[in-house]
């Protein structure tokens, strides 16, 4: 049964009731009510239809899964560069701290201990491989607030925060300079950092996820236009 608190000032559908249970009980009644109410406060009225809570949540997950998969290259490929230029030549006086220890760990396995560090320990290595950081970082300004921000965008991807209701995206710069901490900004820096191809479908993917795709018998897609990203 639907809880009664949820169903406060939403418009439900009869039709929608059976599909609303099983999504809410699975998908947990506060993150939805967390949407209810951030949706009520950019309404014109004191309701909101279930139809636009769901939908709401569906692109929100959508997008995620977009950075998810674009990120997780972006690790890759750094993790890659590294490897190709030293995994079989280890003896660098600029490891950090923590890929020093972990090849002592490994006996030298560069791949091993690539693999123990965290996202922001990646970024500080490559920061210290003058000719590497100046190929695969872009050429902005403002570059370490950049991927200050870029590295909480992952750790709030990572740990499956709720994008449209995140308030802690961090500021970061655009190639004019101008900065701003939002979803979309921050979105639009992490485009910067993919290299030609992946940035272009990155780009696509995350247009394309406002699309309807629904089957039949979805709930229907009802998408507030204020929630949407646009890259």
């Amino acid at each position: 049964m639907i809880d009664k608190t949820f169903l406060e000032n939403v418009i439900l559908d009869e039709n929608d009731e059976k599909n609303a249970e099983i999504f809410l009980r699975s998908k947990g009644f506060v993150k939805h009510s967390l949407i209810k109410n951030y949706l009520l406060s950019r309404s014109d009225t004191n309701t909101v239809e279930y139809t636009a809570i769901a939908t709401t949540y569906r692109y929100d997950k959508r997008v995620r899964n977009i950075l998810f998969k674009y990120i997780s290259y972006l690790e890759e490929f750094y993790r890659g560069k590294i490897l190709d230029l030293y995994y079989y030549n280890t003896d660098q006086t600029f490891w950090t701290s923590k890929v020093k220890y972990w090849l002592g760990k490994y006996e030298n396995d560069l791949d091993r201990a690539l693999e123990k560090i965290e996202f922001s320990e990646l970024i500080n290595q490559i920061k210290k491989i003058k000719e590497l950081s100046s190929e695969v970082f872009p050429k902005i300004p403002h570059l370490n607030d950049n991927l200050s921000a870029l590295i909480d965008l992952r750790n709030a991807v990572m740990h499956n925060k709720l994008l449209i209701l995140f308030n802690d995206y961090k500021i970061c710069f655009d190639e004019n300079g101008l900065d701003s901490a939002t979803l979309t900004s921050n979105i639009k820096n992490l485009v910067a950092f993919l290299p030609s191809g992946p940035k272009e479908k990155c780009i696509k993917e995350i247009n394309d996820c406002a699309i309807d795709r629904n089957e039949n018998n979805d709930t229907k897609w009802n998408l507030p236009q204020f929630v949407v990203v646009k890259i």
